[in-house]
């Protein structure tokens, strides 16, 4: 028995919408029941409470759990967040402060599907990442990916881009979901595998240097998806021409898999260019940027414990603590974002052993003697980052003042770098420890975490925002929150 399980979330409280996502899952589940090989299908509207939604698939699950199961698939097409630890997929009530409640965790779904002991288990999973990066690792998200097959006997796991990428999508299909289709409606066999799925959107998105799918095989490469014929191919083009009428369904294909689509190549490239924001779109956001922040929302235990401080800096190298490390990401990950590390020149002392003549010896050139020096040389180290584009602040910070003398002060940082596409914000929480009633130090936390919003998204931009506030908010009040609450329980005892 094979059976399929399709989610797809268009419709978000925060983040932003995703208008693609049910055309993506409308348009897998067309064309999975186009191929006969699903004895259960079960598309669900992620467009509903949380709590609905898991106990449609729990359900479902749990329905097969005393059966021979070939094959289980599930397909995903949604917001995804990624933490460190754990990835999770955003249902449509998703909420910050209820993470757990409003999200599936990665490894919860995996429980459901180890219920059916599946001979193989495919994932295909269209995300676009709305999460939580630490720069400290960039491999983080491949290494925890690559440690969730072991407990199937086989498995394909098909995930749409790498770490902190977008997953990009149009008006009606996203494309990573748009590529999986088109591998099966160019396919010039007969029996088609996973693994020419896999192959086919390898090579849709080899030039794509914003985008990179990414695939973990713990099988054999030779397990079949379907049987490919020409009415199955037709009922794709029909299906295309529905959820995406800017292709041709009487389009054709050569060996190379390469489409020829009605669109011209200037429609193409116009139509990618509504992407791209002009200098003064971006400039504009920027300039807002500290009015955002002003403006956010604070829990009301915050606002009633601390005074908020929101200031731009324009010397990140002396302003920012651990600057550094955003230079260190920059020079180790692609990217076209208006920024470049910096570096400044270090002086460091090397032991060095040069010869000893001996003119009195006539096996000089034999017994060669050496003595140790020291040097002094000079190096270029990293230093930070500047931007290569003007702007009227390179960083904010927010402080967190105490109204009361029991409480700590803290502080979180703002940087930003930004193409014409998208604005990357990297943030930093630390907490002072008291020297005396006048001065501080600054203990700012190991790593940088990063958000990524589109720039044409004003609100997206807003929501990167906001969670950057609701994430420094829980910074402040969880230790105080454990200190007291615990506290007041052992005195209620």
């Amino acid at each position: 028995m094979k059976i399929a399980c399709l989610l797809g979330v268009s419709k978000y409280k925060n983040p932003y919408e995703l208008k693609a996502c049910d055309n993506d899952t409308a348009l897998l589940y067309s064309v999975l029941e186009s191929t006969g090989c699903y004895d259960d299908i079960l598309r669900i509207d992620g467009n509903q409470e949380s709590s609905k939604v898991k106990r449609q698939l729990v359900s479902f699950f749990t329905k097969y759990k005393e059966q021979q199961i070939e094959q289980a698939l599930f397909y995903y097409s949604g917001h995804g967040d990624f933490d460190g630890k754990e990835f999770f997929y955003l249902l449509s009530d998703y909420d910050h402060s209820r993470k757990k409640q409003t999200t599936i965790e990665n490894t919860e779904l995996d429980d459901w599907i180890r219920l059916l002991n599946p001979d193989l288990t495919v994932k295909i999973i269209d995300a676009c990442h709305a999460g939580v990066q630490y720069i400290k690792d960039p491999d983080v998200f491949a290494k925890f990916l690559q440690s969730t097959p072991k407990s199937f006997k086989s498995c394909y796991f098909l995930f749409s881009s790498l770490k902190d990428q977008y997953s990009y999508q149009d008006e009606n299909l996203s494309a990573f979901t748009k590529s999986v289709v088109m591998s099966i409606s160019s396919f010039d066999g007969t029996e088609m595998r996973f693994k020419d799925i896999i192959d086919y959107v390898s090579d849709d998105f080899d030039a794509n240097a914003e985008q990179t799918p990414f695939f973990i095989t713990q099988a054999t490469n030779t397990e079949l998806f379907a049987t490919v014929d020409s009415s199955i191919i037709e009922k794709i083009h029909s299906y295309l021409n529905i959820y995406c009428p800017m292709l041709d369904p009487s389009e054709k294909k050569d060996t190379n898999h390469s489409v020829t689509q009605s669109a011209s190549i200037i429609e193409l490239v116009k139509a990618d260019s509504e992407r791209y924001c002009s200098e003064e779109e971006v400039l504009s956001i920027l300039k807002h940027c500290q009015t955002y922040l002003s403006e956010k929302k604070y829990s009301d235990d915050t606002l009633g414990l601390y005074d908020i401080e929101t200031e731009g800096l324009d010397h990140i190298d002396v302003e920012v603590p651990r600057i550094v490390n955003i230079g260190k990401w920059l020079s180790e990950n692609k990217n076209d974002y208006f920024a470049v590390p910096t570096y400044r020149e270090e002086n460091y002392d090397e032991v060095i052993e040069v010869p000893v003549k001996n003119i009195s010896s006539l096996f000089a050139s034999i017994t060669q003697k050496y003595e140790t020096r020291t040097v002094t040389r000079s190096r270029n180290v990293l230093a930070g980052f500047r931007l290569t584009q003007e702007t009227d602040s390179s960083a904010f910070r927010i402080t967190a003042k105490p109204k009361l003398l029991n409480l700590n002060w803290h502080d979180c940082h703002i940087a930003f770098v930004f193409s014409k596409v998208e604005i990357r914000f990297f943030y930093i929480f630390s907490t002072f420890r008291e020297q005396n009633w006048e001065k501080r130090n600054r203990q700012p936390e190991e790593n940088w975490r990063t958000l990524v919003a589109l720039l044409k998204n004003d609100k997206a931009v807003g929501d990167a925002l906001q969670q950057i506030i609701e994430t420094f908010d829980d910074y402040i009040m969880e230790p105080i929150k454990s200190k007291y609450l615990r506290q007041s329980k052992c005195d209620e005892q």
